[in-house]
């Protein structure tokens, strides 16, 4: 096993959503504090985390594998996703009506949280 995470579509937008909805979060929290130090952590932040969906974006030429994903990007994608997950959750306890599309999405995270689990441990552990 290579050290790659092969990712669908559906599966790129999901990570791209959640990595933008930090950032969103980041920037509101960093522009409602007055110390410089926590502004400037967000802000760090933030610049990673576009690196990331950098990464995550460019598909190499000959397959849809995404290489040079260390650990911390893994974890902090998991995170992401996490957030996302209650940022998604909370929206469907107010929006009834999209009760489904949120159902499917939680399944979806699931399974991509459960393939970036088994490339995180295959990083951390090597073959197995």
């Amino acid at each position: 096993m290579s050290n790659y995470l092969d990712l669908e579509d559906c599966e790129r937008k999901l990570i791209d959503n959640s990595l933008r909805n930090t950032m969103k979060e980041n920037d509101r929290s960093g522009s409602g504090t007055r110390e410089e130090l926590t502004r400037k952590y967000y802000q760090d932040i933030n610049i990673t985390l576009f690196e990331l969906r950098l990464k995550i974006q460019s598909p190499d030429l000959d397959s849809k594998k995404y290489k040079d994903l260390s650990l911390s990007d893994l974890k902090l994608i998991k995170n992401c996703l996490l957030g996302f997950y209650d940022f998604n959750h909370k929206k469907s306890l107010v929006e009834q009506d999209k009760m489904e599309y949120y159902k499917h999405g939680k399944l979806q995270m699931s399974a991509l949280l459960e393939k970036i689990s088994a490339i995180e441990e295959h990083t951390m552990y090597g073959e197995f």
